[in-house]
Formats: structure tokens, sequence, C-alpha cells
């Protein structure tokens, strides 16, 4: 299977309390704006969560586990995004692994994200950022990373506090 939860051009939906593993993305948000997502538990995805061409959208107190290849992306045009008080865990160590990955093509813009509160542990890169604008970083816990815990190419404007 593909996707366990896809959003495809989606307004002010929520889910909250469910349980999707052994998908190649856990929950796809695309194309959607203003939704909120939280407390989910997401395990033993190849991707635990996709953002891609959203606006305006929450990403709040969910749980991934073991992901096999990132525990969030956001790739292509986002705007407003939220990323905040998930724990990230990769119990697995397998290389190439990322935490938070945001914009992963190199053409891709993700403006004005914020990623706060989040714990981040066991990837190759905690977090992996290319190609933003506004980013703001605080608050994160990232650590037991085989590389970069954090890893910024191409970025205007982002702040980075008490992580």
């Amino acid at each position: 299977m593909y996707e366990g939860i896809m959003y495809l051009n989606c307004r002010n939906v929520s889910l909250t309390h469910s349980n999707v593993e052994h998908f190649v993305r856990g929950i796809w948000l695309y194309a959607s704006s203003d939704c909120f997502v939280s407390t989910n538990r997401l395990s033993d995805n190849y991707i635990g969560f996709g953002i891609t061409r959203c606006n305006n959208s929450k990403v709040w107190q969910n749980e991934v586990y073991n992901s096999i290849y990132a525990g969030v992306t956001m790739n292509d045009l986002n705007h407003g995004i939220q990323v905040r008080n998930n724990t990230i865990i990769n119990n697995d160590f397998v290389d190439d692994t990322y935490g938070i990955m945001v914009a992963y093509f190199f053409y891709t813009k993700n403006y004005d994200t914020i990623l706060d509160g989040n714990t981040i542990l066991g990837y190759t890169r905690g977090l992996c950022v290319l190609g933003t604008k506004g980013l703001t970083v605080t608050n994160n816990v990232i650590g037991d990373s085989t590389g970069p815990a954090i890893h910024l190419w191409y970025s205007k404007d982002a702040v980075f506090i008490r992580n």
C-alpha cells in the first residue's frame, strides 16, 4: 500500500488519534490548507508524514517511529506549515535517514515554516533543510545522529534558537 491516509486538495480537515503503520507514506498532506493533524502514531512507514503544496497547516503532538527514509518530509511549495511537539524516533540506524527533511529537491521552496519543540532521535541527519525562506527552528531536541544533527543549505532568513 502506498499512502495510509492522504489529504488531497482538502481544507479545514482534522485528523487525530489514528494509528498508521507499514505504508510508503503514513500520512500525506497534498495541495491542502488549514489542516490539523494531531496525536497520531505512525510506525514502520517509509516516510511518516509527507507534506507537499500545503498552506497554513499544523502537525502537532504526533509520534513517528522507525521511518525507513524520513520521519517528516516537506517538499515542493509549502507556506505557513507548523510542525510542533512531535516525537520522531528511529531505532533501526540504517544509512541515509532523515528525522525532518524540508525541501529535498533543489528547486523547491518552503516559506514561513515553524519547527518547534520536536524530539528527533536516531537518524543519519536529524534535520535537513534545503531551499527555504523564513524558517524558524526553536526548542527542538536533536540527537543520536550518525551524521549532522542540522544540515542547512540554500536558506534565507532562517532563525535557530534553543535547539
